[in-house]
């Protein structure tokens, strides 16, 4: 059976609809919810396009601290519908408890660097009117913030609408709006590693009203030994084929971890003539234990804290630590382990090998 690729304007607003009421239902199986992104992400392309031919695909926008997923990447974010769910009813939620401490107050959601389709927001415009939320965005794109138009538009969701910005979310003057009750953000998929989540959620909590909420709340990042590589490729999206049986797998610990609702002692600082002053925070340390493989690979895993008991083991954003072994020899049993994060133009995880050798924590981009 040839599946459907055009919809009238009534049929995509019915298909966002259906999505929401599946995506929030907790009785709904695994392939209900797939279905329901891959029929959302059918009315997206029909819209908006799918970016493919994106000239960009390779040229990350940058942003004071780290660089932003193009629109091509952005929108293919769409495809990972379990973990879309998990922020989507995390956001319901947080709407909820928005609602229950602004008693009477229409919520604004910020919302930085969304993707062009936006599709972890848009189906909550089916479960809420537009005298109850409205929405913020933010992208560093022109191309980004084209294809959302053509979203909104489209499906009549102006009202929804506070105001649409084109700029960095790492220094938004947000003074002159509305402050916002919820501050909302996904740009943590790759280990932190290169992404202005840190540097945008300081900046941006000026403007969350007392007793805001922030999603995620908590982000933590840990490390493994494995027997061979796991990675993603961020730019062809290739994910490594081989996934270790969990007696092949060795966990060394937490190796960074963020509270949003804390900031640390000490922030990054801009120079006069624009540079950063980056701010190290050191973190773990580990000390390489007898291992049944000769040459172990080191491992991150992220786990977000969305909100209340809704969590993500992003399990297969791991990504190997390959660089920064020496290469003369194998890591030895008692080699000491030293991370840090290093919080500046370039963010990233870094660590040392018995106090040599700073390396990148993260393959990505």
């Amino acid at each position: 059976m040839e599946q459907k690729t055009e919809f009238t304007i009534e049929e995509c607003v019915q298909v966002i609809k259906n999505s929401a009421e599946i995506i929030l239902d907790e009785k709904s199986s695994q392939d209900s919810v797939c279905n329901a992104y891959i029929n959302m992400h059918r009315v997206f392309l029909g819209i908006a396009g799918n970016f493919v031919n994106n000239s960009h695909i390779k040229n990350f926008p940058q942003s004071v601290f780290g660089k932003v997923l193009p629109a091509t990447l952005a929108a293919s974010t769409i495809q990972d519908a379990l973990l879309n769910r998990k922020y989507t009813v995390a956001l319901y939620k947080a709407i909820q408890q928005a609602h229950e401490k602004f008693p009477g107050e229409r919520i604004n959601i910020f919302y930085p660097l969304s993707g062009p389709y936006a599709h972890l927001v848009l189906p909550l415009a089916a479960k809420f009117s537009s005298k109850d939320i409205s929405f913020f965005f933010l992208d560093v794109a022109k191309e980004t913030l084209d294809g959302l138009w053509k979203i909104i538009n489209t499906l009549g969701l102006n009202e929804y609408i506070n105001q649409v910005f084109i700029g960095d979310p790492a220094n938004h003057n947000h003074t002159k709006f509305e402050p916002y009750h919820i501050l909302f953000t996904n740009s943590i998929q790759n280990t932190l590693n290169r992404e202005p989540f840190l540097g945008m959620v300081p900046h941006l909590k000026q403007w969350l009203k007392e007793g805001g909420i922030v999603v995620p709340q908590a982000v933590n990042i840990e490390a493994f030994l494995y027997p061979e590589p796991i990675f993603i490729d961020f730019v062809t999206t290739q994910k490594s084929k081989t996934v270790p049986k969990d007696d092949e797998i060795y966990k060394l610990g937490e190796i960074f971890r963020w509270d949003t609702n804390f900031l640390p002692e000490s922030l990054p600082v801009r120079n006069p003539n624009g540079s950063i002053e980056p701010v190290i925070l050191p973190w773990g340390k580990f000390t390489i234990p007898e291992y049944q493989y000769q040459k172990p690979y080191l491992v991150a895993h992220t786990n977000i804290h969305l909100i209340e008991d809704i969590h993500s083991e992003l399990s297969e954003s791991g990504c190997t630590i390959p660089r920064g072994w020496p290469r003369d020899r194998v890591p030895q049993t008692n080699d000491q382990l030293d991370f840090f994060y290093y919080w500046g133009d370039d963010p990233q995880l870094v660590y040392t090998l018995n106090g040599q050798n700073p390396s990148l924590a993260a393959a990505g981009y």
